[in-house]
């Protein structure tokens, strides 16, 4: 688990830069080593996910002054990787296991709703080229 905590660490990091929102903290950086540890997804995946995050947010939703908990940016990465995931991967988890398995306490129906809220924001915008991922503001 401690590469998934390393990547964890990073990718708080390069969250912290798109959303100010400071995720450094014990119960955030286990969160996130679980997800990936769970999840086994691609790097690919992963930057395609934060590019995806920062879209929304140099968007004009993001200036429009939201301000987000650390809970709504970690479910935010969580719909962000789910869709990501599905974009560039033959096989994929099931929105089914996902909710079991990170969100016991969230009903399959919200993680489907928040799928379907978080690609509107993107505009069902998913292709991610070589320059965004060029652009992403890598640690």
């Amino acid at each position: 688990m401690e590469a998934e905590r390393i990547l964890a660490l990073k990718i708080i990091k390069l969250l912290l830069k798109i959303t100010q929102v400071n995720l450094f903290n014990e119960h955030c950086t286990n969160f996130f080593a679980r997800v990936l540890k769970m999840a086994e997804i691609h790097q690919t995946s992963i930057l395609i996910c934060l590019t995806y995050i920062q879209r929304i947010f140099h968007s004009s939703y993001g200036d429009d002054g939201v301000s987000l908990s650390t809970e709504s940016i970690c479910k935010v990465f969580v719909i962000s990787l789910i869709v990501a995931q599905k974009f560039n991967s033959d096989t994929t988890r099931l929105n089914e296991l996902w909710a079991k398995e990170l969100y016991p306490w969230v009903e399959l129906e919200e993680v489907s709703r928040m799928e379907r809220q978080f690609l509107i924001l993107l505009d069902y915008k998913l292709m991610v080229s070589e320059r965004d991922l060029v652009t992403l503001e890598l640690i």
